[in-house]
């Protein structure tokens, strides 16, 4: 949305900016509504630390991936998040679980049984295309070792 030629803040356009501040917040206003209310960042350690009281095997990955799939969920029912950042993070997560998973997520963390699967799937697949008609590469798979024998 455009106001004289010039581009409306975000928070304006949504109504959360008080008239003439331009979308800052003061210090002032940090201060009192931070006396009132635990912050973000108070709130993800209380969040967190319950989480990790309770559920001793969550991992930081698992916390990630819920983070960028709740705030996807939320994204409707709150205007000033905002769907195209938030679709954003979520294909950020996507990316990273398929482009390096083991580094993401953590090798320790695979499902037991599936490297001798993932070397069955490698070979059962080997020269097929992708749907753009890509070949797909033997070596875009991590060379699994079976640790489970």
């Amino acid at each position: 949305m455009q106001d004289e030629g010039r581009e409306v803040p975000v928070v304006q356009r949504l109504g959360l900016a008080q008239r003439g501040d331009q979308g800052q917040i003061s210090i002032a206003r940090k201060h009192l509504v931070n006396m009132m209310y635990e912050n973000p960042t108070e709130r993800y350690t209380k969040v967190k630390g319950i989480l990790k009281e309770h559920e001793k095997e969550i991992t930081d990955w698992d916390l990630i991936c819920f983070s960028a799939m709740f705030l996807m969920s939320m994204s409707s029912a709150f205007s000033w998040l905002l769907p195209e950042g938030v679709k954003a993070i979520a294909q950020n997560v996507h990316f990273a679980h398929y482009y390096d998973p083991d580094t993401n997520i953590g090798i320790q963390y695979r499902r037991k049984g599936v490297d001798s699967a993932i070397r069955e799937s490698v070979r059962n697949n080997e020269g097929r295309s992708d749907s753009n008609g890509e070949q797909e590469s033997r070596s875009s798979i991590p060379d699994a070792t079976d640790s489970e024998s």
